[in-house]
């Protein structure tokens, strides 16, 4: 197994490949687009856990600090067992727990979907033999990267045993159309009302762990409110 990456022939942007190793486990890449340029690194991490790897990965994320760092790929460790797979018991011993936290420990990234759905259950890789569920498929980004998104979600597990982890990123200022407004129709809405600041207790109750770093914990309040704001017009024009 390795990993590969696809550009998309219309790319309005450039990628420029840094660094890629003898086993097709790692590859880096810098990718500008408009005026955002982001160091992007693909990993696919051995199936038994591996500190070397994970120390590699620092080693060339800490070492290409020009730009903000995006570290996507299939790690084959969980973050937390107790939230991040179906049997946490099979995943209890210390590399699952130590090997996204080493990586977000040493390079000062965010596990973006945990931040985005802080209360959610969701996995990306079904083991049929074992009949056990798992995300074990990330995307870490830099506060400053994670900043510029506007959500990470998952696809279904159809084709394959793992599901896609999509980055949608916020369009640089030149590439945007209308964009996103507040629905500010629905200002004086009650029941709207409470349910924002519904959300926003929930958001303030599962992320105190960011709030030492303002950045991300503005950032991802943004997407999550945002998000929340969107899933309720959508079920109001439903009615």
């Amino acid at each position: 197994g390795g990993v590969a990456v696809l550009v998309h022939k219309s790319f309005p942007g450039r990628v420029k490949l840094i660094h890629h190793d003898d086993l097709g486990r790692l590859v880096l890449l810098e990718v500008t687009l408009q005026s955002l340029t982001f160091s992007l690194m693909v990993c696919y991490a051995p199936n038994q856990y591996d500190h070397k790897f994970f120390s590699r990965i620092v080693s060339l994320g800490g070492g290409n600090t020009d730009f903000p760092l995006l570290v996507v790929g299939d790690f084959n460790v969980v973050h937390d067992p107790l939230v991040d797979c179906s049997g946490a018991a099979a995943y209890r011993q210390l590399g699952a727990r130590r090997g996204i936290g080493f990586l977000l420990s040493a390079l000062d990234l965010v596990d973006g979907w945990r931040a985005l759905h802080p209360m959610e259950r969701d996995f990306t890789h079904t083991s049929r033999a074992h009949g056990t569920h798992s995300r074990i498929d990330y995307a870490l980004l830099s506060p400053a990267l994670f900043t510029r998104i506007r959500g990470i979600t998952h696809s279904p597990i159809i084709v394959s045993d793992h599901a896609m982890v999509m980055i949608e990123f916020e369009a640089p200022e030149s590439l945007r159309g209308g964009g996103w407004k507040f629905p500010i129709y629905l200002g004086e809405d009650r029941q709207f009302r409470e349910y924002l600041l519904m959300q926003w207790k929930e958001y303030v109750l599962f992320n105190q762990g960011y709030v030492h770093n303002p950045e991300v914990y503005w950032g991802a309040a943004k997407a999550v409110m945002r998000g929340a704001v969107i899933a309720f017009v959508a079920a109001r024009k439903k009615r």
